[in-house]
């Protein structure tokens, strides 16, 4: 037995059609309130029924409920939003496309009665069609298996994205047909985890496709981070040159941490009220930019400190990221005051080695860091020692 996408008018609608093993006829559907059972411990009431009218069995939506099947699984399987209709389906891959791909057939395993108005559909597979691919298999049950794991480690990704999770969950396992508001979220999901990728650690995710893989790929990869490189302290302290770039492969490990190292960021973006706190440039996320200018630089990268505490961290415009990574400019913190500093050898050596380097710009902001860009909470402000502990190895 299975629920089928018929286009029949243009329109696009969904039925029941073909008997189970067992020989119950989707007929004895007829008039049934419809409940999914997608991995045996979690069921949707869909609010839906299947009626014969004019020997069509159709499925419609009892009075109060808010959106049609194929939209509910769509919904509590963290989907794109589907269509009805043949025409707006798109091509290739991925199929699952916002707005561009159909739920075609939902396999049923087998239908229980637990009162005479109510049936029980256990959803054995998903299949899911655009112009490319007539019936690409979802995988449900694994799926779902994936998506309880997300809600379990909601706490682990950025706070916008933890609600959107812990949402979603109350949202689609309370056993009542799931609202527009779920659909809604998914949405907001999709456009959140798209505009947090680089910090997320996700090679590519533009905001329209299915959006549990690249949550996955985060959280896979803050699980299991890359292997980090050769301690600084193995290289001679002597080969200055191995030992900058062994600094700047930590640097770089360090940010590759998925969504432990976006969590990271979000935090020391907030500290700092998304400001350079070198130049001071304000350039936080806006609806015209929701990318922000400025990112989040860890001091020290050892796995013996705290990686992620707030007091490693720096807040820079992309310009003072860059220049701080490859130590044209240093922080210091002397008395009772942070300065940026551009040590008197790497001036020398620059404008030795490249006459029109634009030196004059870095320069400008050399000097006291104003108190107004440093974070309000003292804990958060760099910590000296991480400072001292940079600038002595590099």
């Amino acid at each position: 037995m299975r629920i089928t996408r018929r286009t029949s008018g243009g329109r696009g609608e969904y039925e029941i059609s073909e008997p189970t093993a067992e020989g119950l006829t989707p007929t004895e559907l007829v008039g049934k309130r419809l409940v999914l059972d997608l991995d045996g411990s979690w069921r949707i009431d869909t609010g839906t029924t299947l009626t014969a009218q004019g020997g069509k069995r159709r499925l419609r939506r009892l009075k109060g409920t808010p959106v049609q099947l194929h939209r509910q699984i769509a919904a509590a399987l963290l989907l794109p939003h589907p269509v009805r209709a043949d025409e707006p389906l798109g091509r290739g891959a991925p199929v699952a496309k916002q707005n561009q791909y159909a739920i075609e057939n939902v396999e049923l395993s087998r239908v229980q009665f637990f009162d005479p108005d109510l049936a029980v559909l256990h959803v054995r597979e998903i299949y899911l069609r655009n112009r490319s691919y007539e019936a690409e298999e979802l995988g449900v049950h694994v799926r779902v298996g994936e998506i309880r794991h997300l809600w379990d480690e909601a706490q682990n990704f950025p706070d916008e994205i933890s609600a959107l999770l812990r949402e979603h969950r109350d949202l689609v396992s309370s056993g009542y047909p799931i609202p527009e508001n779920a659909e809604k979220l998914i949405f907001e999901l999709q456009k959140t985890v798209s505009q947090m990728s680089s910090d997320l650690g996700i090679v590519y995710y533009d905001g329209t496709t299915d959006v549990l893989k690249p949550l996955l790929e985060a959280e896979r990869t803050a699980a299991v981070p890359p292997e980090p490189p050769v301690s600084v302290e193995e290289v001679d302290p002597e080969e200055v040159e191995i030992r900058r770039r062994t600094l700047k492969q930590w640097k770089r490990w360090s940010n590759a941490r998925g969504s432990a190292s976006a969590k990271f960021r979000q935090a020391v973006r907030r500290a700092y009220n998304s400001t350079c706190v070198m130049c001071g440039l304000h350039l936080p996320a806006t609806r015209y930019n929701p990318v922000p200018g400025v990112d989040a630089a860890h001091i020290l990268p050892w796995a013996e400190y705290d990686l992620d505490d707030i007091s490693n961290g720096l807040c820079l415009c992309r310009l003072h990221h860059w220049a701080f990574d490859e130590g044209l400019v240093v922080m210091t913190y002397e008395g009772s005051t942070y300065y940026v500093r551009i040590p008197d050898e790497i001036q020398a050596g620059l404008r030795d080695e490249v006459r029109l380097f634009s030196l004059d710009e870095l320069l400008r902001y050399v000097g006291p860091i104003p108190d107004t860009r440093l974070p309000h909470q003292r804990a958060h402000r760099p910590r000296p020692q991480f400072l001292e502990e940079l600038n002595r190895v590099s």
